[in-house]
């Protein structure tokens, strides 16, 4: 191996490392203020890098991350995570996320804590009195929006309940985020987290949850390597918690593409991890896990996270927009294992890089022709005014359609559709198919 070659592959881990110095600086965040269970943090993924996760979110997890995200994501996709603490805590989270166009994205999720086997007494005796349970819900519905080339942006609300032994409470809180991508490889985010809020009880008192901003930013060094720094500032109603500050830094290494392992550091304590992914027919299912050596309450956590894709045609785990920033949906890899046969006549193939910038197969058949076509076999594939998923949706093609191919660059083909209109679309929504059997679009 050349000095080029290896420095090239122990720069980014130094580089997080040396970040990570800066991270043992952090202060404990504001876990006893209402509604703490909405600041724990959600998916096995963004636990695993340390919940730097603003600009790096992806799926139904922006829902807490970054609701602005939300517009990045390429087709339907559901998550579930579950995380167990210690002391019969439990922690779970159930999210969806919904494209609405080219530009607009929904995502619905709930989070709900619970703690059972609460001992309560009214004097100081070995054996307890009562039992009773804590349990905690938090239904949002966030909202995001691709803006241009460059800027996405996004809102949402949020309603929480609580039953605590014989009280309840009901509040409701809002929050906005956006995302900046300048460069393929650098992304910035921001989220400004229940910025106007209420919590009032049973009993007629009333409370506000702390407001959390935090800021991200993602470095993705290459496909295998990305690198994550956040900085959370939590306010507090507790005196003694006013100044919540903290860093928090995390990397993702990928020596096997469908296995991506993943190491964070946050509130003086390292957080590690793994993901597995796997294609199912017209799916992506993704896989998580994250070990928490401290969970923010002083024990060891343990969670797992499971991410199902919709509605994509077969393909690596390299999903659209990654090409921008892996990690989207933290599925990047080097697609040098499925390189492009200039044998394949049928359809275009399913994985490349853009290192590699394969072009359009031809026959002999399509030179006589003069020209290519390709079919959409997503359910919606959309069109976007330059070839990459942060350029600005242009509208959708119909599934079946067949559309006159002008140019290629990397993962993106343009087009000619709605008449003498041309845009872009990524590879792994479309086929080739034989251009004398075609009606163009």
């Amino acid at each position: 191996m050349n000095f080029h070659s290896f420095s090239f592959r122990i720069f980014p881990v130094v580089f997080a490392t040396c970040l990570i110095g800066l991270a043992s600086h952090s202060i404990a965040q504001s876990l006893g203020s209402a509604g703490a269970f909405m600041r724990m943090g959600i998916g096995a993924r963004a636990g695993s890098m340390g919940d730097a996760y603003v600009a790096a979110a992806s799926g139904p997890e922006a829902i807490y991350w970054n609701p602005a995200a939300l517009a990045i994501s390429p087709a339907w996709q559901v998550a579930l995570t579950q995380r167990r603490y210690s002391f019969d805590r439990n922690f779970t989270f159930a999210g969806t996320t919904m494209p609405l166009g080219a530009n607009h994205a929904l995502g619905l999720g709930w989070t709900g804590f619970r703690t059972g086997g609460i001992e309560a007494r009214q004097t100081n005796t070995t054996n307890p009195d009562d039992y009773f349970s804590d349990d905690e819900n938090a239904f949002a519905l966030m909202w995001g929006y691709h803006v241009n080339s460059w800027l996405y942006a996004g809102s949402g609300v949020k309603l929480v309940h609580q039953n605590l032994f014989n009280e309840s409470a009901f509040g409701y809180s809002a929050s906005l985020g956006f995302l900046i991508k300048p460069t393929p490889m650098l992304s910035f985010g921001g989220h400004w987290q229940d910025f106007i809020s209420n919590y009032r009880w049973s009993s007629g008192r009333q409370e506000k949850f702390p407001k959390t901003f935090m800021l991200g930013m993602g470095l993705q060094f290459s496909p295998q390597y990305l690198v994550t720094v956040d900085y959370h500032y939590s306010s507090s109603q507790n005196v003694a918690q006013q100044n919540n500050g903290a860093f928090r830094v995390g990397s993702e290494l990928r020596l096997v593409r469908v296995l991506p392992l993943r190491l964070g550091y946050s509130q003086n304590a390292f957080n590690t991890g793994l993901g597995f992914e796997i294609p199912v027919a017209t799916s992506l299912v993704r896989l998580d896990y994250n070990f928490a050596v401290q969970d923010g309450l002083n024990k060891d956590g343990h969670a797992l996270s499971l991410t199902v894709e919709f509605g994509r045609v077969k393909r690596s785990a390299q999903r659209e927009g990654d090409s921008d920033f892996a990690s989207r949906s933290g599925d990047n890899e080097m697609s040098s294992f499925s390189m492009l046969s200039s044998t394949n006549t049928d359809s275009l193939p399913l994985e490349a890089s853009d290192a590699i910038k394969p072009t359009l197969p031809s026959t002999k058949k399509d030179e006589n022709f003069g020209k290519q076509y390709v079919t959409a076999t997503a359910k919606k594939v959309v069109v976007r005014s330059g070839p990459g998923a942060s350029f600005k949706g242009l509208g959708m093609l119909r599934t079946g359609g067949r559309y006159e191919v002008a140019r290629q660059q990397g993962e993106w083909y343009q087009i000619k559709f709605a008449g003498n209109k041309s845009g872009w679309v990524n590879r792994e929504q479309i086929k080739r198919v034989v251009a004398k059997k075609l009606r163009v679009n």
